[in-house]
C-alpha cells in the first residue's frame, strides 16, 4: 500500500481493491495464527472424546458380559432349587454325577466368564485419559464394581445352593444303600 499512495496517478478503486486484499491477507493471517493455536486444543478433544467412547464401548460389554452371567446363573438356580425324586442308588449316583458336572461347568464359567468380567472391570476402572490440556475417568466406576459384587454374591448362593443339593443327594443314596443292606 505505501508504495500506491505514493504513486499519484493512483485511482480509488485500485487503492480499495488493494486495501481490501491487504486486509483480508491480514484475516488469513490472523485466522493462520488462531487455527494454529486452537489446534491443540482440538485435537485433544478429540483424543479424549475418542478415549471416552472407547471406555464407554467397555463398559456396555462390561454390562452385557454381566448379563450372560446373571443368566446363566438363573438357569443354574433353578437346577440346583429342584429336589429330584430318587427311587433307588443309580438316581441318586445319576443326579451326583450331574452336579459333579455342573460343579466342572461353573467352575468353567468362573475361569473364563467370572474372571473376564472382573479384569475387563479393572481396565475400566483404571482407564485415564491425562495430558497437560485435560483428564478425564470413568465417572460411574462404582456402578462396574457393583455388577462384579452381584456377580460374587451369585457365586456365594450357588455354592450354598450345590452343597445344599449335594447334602440331599448323598443322605437318599445313604438311605438307598442302607434300605438294600436290610
Amino acid at each position: 500500500l505505501p508504495d500506491l499512495l505514493s504513486d499519484a496517478e493512483v485511482d480509488l478503486p485500485t487503492y480499495q481493491a488493494a486495501f481490501r486484499e491487504a486486509s483480508v491477507d491480514g484475516r488469513w493471517e490472523e485466522l493462520r495464527s488462531l487455527e494454529t493455536e486452537k489446534r491443540p486444543f482440538l485435537q485433544d478433544h478429540l483424543a479424549r472424546n475418542q478415549f471416552q467412547d472407547d471406555i464407554r464401548l467397555r463398559v456396555s460389554n462390561h454390562r452385557d458380559a454381566f448379563l450372560k452371567i446373571q443368566a446363566w446363573v438363573g438357569a443354574k438356580t433353578m437346577y440346583l432349587e429342584e429336589r429330584e425324586a430318587i427311587a433307588n442308588v443309580s438316581d441318586a449316583r445319576l443326579h451326583l454325577g450331574l452336579l459333579n458336572a455342573y460343579d466342572n461347568e461353573k467352575q468353567d464359567m468362573f475361569t473364563s466368564a467370572v474372571t473376564s468380567l472382573r479384569t475387563a472391570g479393572d481396565e475400566i476402572r483404571a482407564a485415564e485419559y491425562k495430558t497437560e490440556l485435560s483428564q478425564w475417568q470413568y465417572e460411574k466406576p462404582q456402578e462396574v464394581r457393583a455388577l462384579e459384587v452381584q456377580v460374587d454374591s451369585m457365586w456365594e448362593t450357588l455354592t450354598g445352593l450345590s452343597d445344599e443339593k449335594r447334602r440331599v443327594l448323598d443322605d437318599q443314596q445313604r438311605s438307598d444303600r442302607e434300605a438294600l443292606a436290610m
